[in-house]
């Protein structure tokens, strides 16, 4: 009988470790899609900022009178949200 037990315990033991196998590669490919995710969210940000700010800078540097910074000797210098 207790023989049987051990084994049953074997295999309990055997199914989880699969499953916690299982479980850290799912883990670890969650956190790498994440990190990825994360970087391209990053990226994007970064060009629409850059992409906004050149729009800003270029249609104030030619219509002054709109613009929503301060120029100091036809240099840009800062810009107001």
């Amino acid at each position: 009988m207790k023989e049987n037990e051990e084994i049953q315990s074997f295999e309990k033991w055997a199914y989880w470790g699969k499953g916690r196998e299982e479980v850290d590669q799912g883990e670890e490919e969650a956190r790498c899609f994440s990190i990825i995710v994360v970087q391209l969210i990053t990226c994007v940000e970064r060009v629409v900022n850059t992409v906004s700010r050149s729009q800003i800078y270029f249609r104030t540097k030619s219509r002054p009178e709109m613009a929503d910074g301060i120029y100091e000797n036809e240099s840009w210098v800062s810009v107001r949200a």
